[in-house]
């Protein structure tokens, strides 16, 4: 079978490069690297393959991780690469934790995606580590597996019913996980009141949730570990209300704004027909506008700094529309904030067909005039 490499990017921007078959070239990953220890990763990876021939790898650029699966197989691997240490996630039992430390590794069990479908996390290698041949067994240990491990079914709500839960915030995510989308008010709510039957949950709750997921505030990516955000935040129904309400005002007076000044962010731009909050499948575009050369322009506006979701989504939008509109070419979108995430700063340098532009406010004020003598 020939290799094929691939690439594609997670809902929240993140590039991913994977080989249908076998390890990826190291020029794909060893730029990335530079800063860190290879030896070990090197070593590691070359005797996976020998004892694996079906072994198939993809690799995270922003978060630095290698994953692995057998082709015919479920069991998976994650090694996350840090400078004095290796992280390694597998799918096999935590009941597996003793042995791994009595074979004198250490393992601090971390509370990521994998952890909380049951992997045992956290494995901890350090990069002077001269033995792999350990390391390498229990690798194998995972690849052999049928990984059942509480995984989450995709599309599958009945997962939710076998979790505990800490936060609210952590059932929005695996619930939006579950269903790839965040799930309607009366549906959510159900779930917030069986997890959590003293909430003070209300509608305005799942707005500022929906929200701060569709700006980036909230993150939905498999690599979370910590919480952007604690529950207490949200107690506040009269800052949740305000804070809603003026991330919507800044958002729809910009766009108001842009729509009778779309030159302003490039010469020769036109609104499309139609082209306000503009209905596609994967949801509404702000504005859709024509350039000086016909090409159509997706334009997403955010309240505040934007951060790798958004560029996650202004790319979905224009994927949606190639699909569509199969004869319209060079389809491209300008994304505006406040500001940007370096790492989308960093994404968008090589995206030829994403702008990224600033705004700044400005505040006039006027004295209202009291006639009364």
């Amino acid at each position: 079978m020939v290799q094929r490499i691939t690439r594609k990017q997670t809902k929240t921007g993140n590039e991913i490069i994977q080989a249908n078959l076998g390890l990826l070239p190291d020029k794909i990953w060893k730029s990335r690297m530079r800063k860190y220890p290879t030896d070990l990763l090197r070593v590691i990876r070359k005797s996976l393959l020998d004892k694996v021939p079906d072994l198939a790898e993809k690799f995270n650029p922003t978060s630095l991780y290698f994953a692995y699966r057998a082709r015919n197989g479920k069991g998976r691997v994650k090694i996350r690469v840090q400078k004095k240490f290796l992280i390694i996630d597998l799918c096999i039992s935590r009941n597996f934790t003793r042995e791994l430390e009595q074979a004198g590794f250490e393992v601090k069990h971390q509370n990521n995606f994998q952890g909380k479908a049951g992997w045992l996390t956290g494995w901890r290698i350090p990069q002077s580590t001269q033995n792999h041949e350990p390391i390498v067994k229990w690798l194998c240990k995972a690849l052999d597996k049928d990984c059942k491990l509480g995984k989450k079914p995709a599309g599958n709500m009945e997962y939710l019913d076998m979790k505990k839960y800490k936060t609210i915030k952590e059932l929005v995510i695996e619930t939006y996980m579950a269903e790839g989308k965040i799930p309607s008010y009366r549906k959510l709510t159900s779930l917030v009141k069986q997890f959590f039957p003293h909430s003070k949950w209300k509608e305005t709750h799942y707005a500022w949730y929906k929200s701060q997921i569709k700006r980036g505030n909230i993150s939905v990516s498999d690599d979370d570990t910590e919480p952007d955000f604690n529950d207490e935040e949200i107690l506040n129904e009269t800052d949740i209300e305000d804070s809603l309400e003026a991330s919507i005002s800044v958002e729809r007076d910009l766009q108001d704004y842009l729509e009778q000044r779309l030159t302003e962010l490039e010469p020769g731009l036109k609104l499309h027909d139609g082209g306000v909050e503009y209905e596609t499948d994967a949801g509404k575009i702000d504005i859709l506008a024509v350039d000086e050369e016909g090409a159509l322009v997706v334009i997403e506006i955010k309240s505040g700094k934007a951060k790798d979701n958004a560029l996650g989504q202004i790319l979905g939008y224009i994927g949606c529309l190639y699909s569509s509109r199969p004869d319209d070419k060079n389809i491209r979108g300008i994304l505006v904030a406040s500001g940007f995430d370096q790492r989308v700063i960093y994404a968008a340098k090589k995206l030829t067909n994403i702008k990224l532009i600033t705004y700044k406010l400005s505040f006039i004020f006027n004295e209202i005039q009291n006639d009364v003598e």
